[in-house]
C-alpha cells in the first residue's frame, strides 16, 4: 500500500493518531513532536513488515536485535558495549519474526558464533553495531534526532 491509496501503511493511518487540530493550534510545538513520532513509529512499523518479507532468518533477527539496540541508545538505555536489558524469550522472538521456536533457537547460536548477536534471557549484545547493521540491511544513518516528550 502507499500514501495515496489508504492502505495499512498509510499518511491516513499517520494523520488518524494525530491531535485534533483545534489541539495543534494551541499546542503547536507538542502538536508537532507527537505527529512526527507518530510518523516515526510508522515507518518503523514498514520496515518490520519488509523485514518479514524479504529477509532470511538470521538477517531478521540480526535486524530485531540492532533495531532494539538502536531505540534503546537513542534513549540511553543501553550500555556503550552495546548491551541493552530486555526480558525477551526465544517463544516471542520467533513469533514476532514468523520462525519456529527451534530454527529460531539455531539462528540464535549461529549468529552467535558469527559474533553478530548474542541473545541471552534478559539482555541483548551486539559487539559490532556497525557490522550487524549492515548485515541486517538496517539503515543506521537515518536521522535519529527525536522529541523527548
Amino acid at each position: 500500500a502507499d500514501s495515496t491509496t489508504g492502505g495499512a501503511l498509510s499518511w491516513r493511518g499517520i494523520l488518524a493518531s494525530a491531535p485534533s487540530p483545534s489541539w495543534v493550534a494551541k499546542h503547536p510545538t507538542l502538536g508537532y513532536d507527537i505527529t512526527w513520532l507518530a510518523a516515526k513509529e510508522e515507518t518503523a512499523l514498514e520496515g518490520h513488515i519488509v523485514s518479514l518479507g524479504q529477509r532470511n532468518a538470521r538477517e531478521r533477527v540480526t535486524y530485531l536485535a540492532v533495531w532494539l539496540l538502536d531505540r534503546a541508545q537513542s534513549t540511553c538505555l543501553a550500555d556503550e558495549q552495546n548491551i541493552v536489558s530486555l526480558p525477551i524469550t526465544q517463544a516471542q522472538i520467533a513469533d514476532m519474526l514468523g520462525l519456529s521456536l527451534v530454527h529460531t533457537n539455531r539462528t540464535l547460536r549461529q549468529l552467535q558464533r558469527e559474533g553478530l548477536v548474542e541473545w541471552k534471557s534478559r539482555e541483548i549484545h551486539v559487539p559490532d553495531l556497525a557490522k550487524a547493521a549492515e548485515f541486517a540491511q538496517f539503515d543506521r544513518s537515518k536521522d535519529n534526532c527525536r522529541p523527548f516528550i
